[in-house]
């Protein structure tokens, strides 16, 4: 009768530590899902500043090349009359 007790109560206890090992999976697999959430949000971040530098770059490129042609043609001599 002792033993069956015994056998009862480590059937307990290991039921018991099962029952809290999968209460706490699931509360660890939410807080590895918000962190790849928050490092995805991160990278979203960057990625969209990265973007908007390079743009900004690309548009000072192109002003610049612009105003590189306009100097350009600006320089050129003109044909036809140079006496005035």
């Amino acid at each position: 009768m002792e033993a069956e007790v015994m056998r009862l109560q480590s059937e307990a206890q290991l039921n018991a530590a099962k029952a809290q090992e999968a209460q706490q999976d699931p509360q660890l697999k939410v807080a590895e899902l918000q962190s790849k959430i928050q490092m995805k949000q991160e990278e979203l971040e960057l990625r969209e500043r990265l973007a908007g530098m390079t743009n900004e770059v690309r548009k000072g490129q192109s002003e610049t090349q612009a105003a590189a042609k306009l100097a350009t043609a600006a320089m050129k001599p003109t044909g036809g009359n140079r006496n005035g």
